[in-house]
């Protein structure tokens, strides 16, 4: 029982200990029906949508002291915060999600971008194909992070490659051109 920001407090409290970010839990789930083998040390739930544990959401956690990177190790996930009106900076800033982890929560490519902080060379890391950035990240941005024959399969055309700064030589050496 109690009150919203008790129950946040409590369950901060109950929770703070533990480190549940990477162990990859979809759906909404209340603390006590996570499984006791989860109730050890360095236990993570990477992209987690956990709306509320123990009834207190995300909200209720930060009015009783949590820090969000704390609800996030509580296992609370992007999406969960973005449906609680967070923005991708904020995740990004103050929960310490990554690109990926954001897009999979539902923020679009544009705002994550917009958050700061990820280069073109950031979510070449995290995964991202030319495909996925093109339109978000400049020719420019890209070129010195992905290969020609990924921008070449992801559309760019050879003017936009040779506008970039390729030459004839590395579009054929490297992209699998031919000819004069």
């Amino acid at each position: 029982g109690g009150s919203v920001p008790e129950r946040g407090v409590a369950v901060f409290r109950k929770l703070k200990k533990l480190d549940m970010s990477n162990c990859g839990l979809v759906g909404t789930f209340s603390f006590k029906a996570l499984p006791v083998s989860l109730e050890h040390k360095n236990v993570h739930l990477p992209g987690s949508h956990f709306t509320s544990i123990d009834g207190a959401t995300i909200r209720d956690c930060l009015s009783g002291g949590a820090t969000m990177q704390a609800c996030r190790n509580m296992g609370f996930g992007a999406e969960t915060f973005r449906k609680e009106s967070f923005t991708a900076k904020q995740c990004r800033k103050e929960a310490g999600f990554g690109a990926r982890e954001l897009e999979v929560g539902g923020f679009n490519l544009k705002d994550i971008r917009a958050s700061g902080g990820f280069t073109a060379s950031d979510v070449r890391k995290e995964g991202f194909t030319v495909a996925e950035i093109k339109g978000v990240y400049s020719i420019g941005e890209i070129k010195d992070v992905y290969r020609i024959g990924e921008m070449r399969n992801a559309g760019f055309s050879l003017a936009q490659l040779k506008g970039a700064g390729f030459s004839c030589k590395q579009l054929k050496d490297e992209g699998g051109v031919t000819g004069k």
